[in-house]
């Protein structure tokens, strides 16, 4: 048996570039001779070269799942440098002037460098280092950004489309900057202190669910304990720079 197999797959090897070409040829010409491979409709597919399949042989192109990420017309090297200088200049000048997919873009990683900011632990410095490229910008983050939005849980960073697109391409322009700060462009919403199950609790109420009310009242007592936990390691284990 173990011969038998053995032989099998050779065979295959054997046959699969002249099978390959076969399967080619049959997706290239469709009117082949009704006497050698009869003709199907598209909607149809042909059972000459479906059959192709029990020898292990893939037919057409494969599918382009999760390729929906914009490149900006870039290799990789070219967009990380890209990116990596914006969110140094968004720190520096807190509002910056850019095509409308890049500040979208642009927006969440300036974001996660305040969230790392606010961490303040070594791990979190070496990994801002790699991103913002300047001292200073660096310095900024962990010392201004840090404190002005300590009370706040996301959303630093705000993008308003502007009217005129760009002159040339007539591509659309936005500005991106930092909230809470004086000379903005459109005035910031106080912070929100929400608690979390607070949405589950509020509607368990409503539909008088005591049970899952009761129980997201635990889980959220719990979390707040493990919050709390959290935030007096992390003071315990600070980096204090000078200004």
């Amino acid at each position: 048996m173990q011969a038998f197999r053995s032989i099998a797959s050779t065979a295959v090897r054997a046959l699969r570039p002249s099978t390959t070409v076969l399967a080619t040829q049959l997706n290239r010409f469709p009117t082949t001779p009704a006497y050698l491979f009869p003709s199907f409709p598209a909607s149809q597919p042909n059972p000459a070269v479906g059959a192709l399949g029990c020898l292990g042989f893939q037919q057409g192109r494969e599918m382009r799942h999760h390729m929906v990420k914009n490149k900006f017309h870039r290799t990789k090297p070219h967009r990380v440098s890209l990116f990596k200088n914006l969110v140094t200049a968004l720190i520096e000048h807190e509002r910056i002037k850019t095509t409308l997919a890049k500040a979208k873009w642009l927006k969440r990683i300036g974001d996660r460098v305040v969230t790392m900011s606010k961490e303040g632990t070594l791990n979190s410095r070496r990994k801002l280092a790699g991103i913002v490229r300047s001292k200073d910008a660096q310095h900024k983050v962990f010392t201004i950004l840090a404190e002005r939005y300590k009370e706040r849980a996301g959303g630093y960073t705000r993008v308003l489309r502007c009217n005129l697109n760009r002159k040339g391409d007539n591509a659309p322009m936005a500005w991106i900057e930092y909230v809470d700060r004086p000379g903005e462009l459109r005035p910031t919403k106080p912070p929100t202190q929400r608690l979390p199950y607070s949405k589950m609790m509020r509607r368990a109420m409503q539909r008088k669910d005591e049970d899952t009310a009761e129980y997201a009242r635990e889980m959220q007592e719990a979390a707040v304990k493990s919050y709390e936990q959290r935030m007096k390691r992390l003071s315990r284990r600070k980096i204090h720079v000078d200004p």
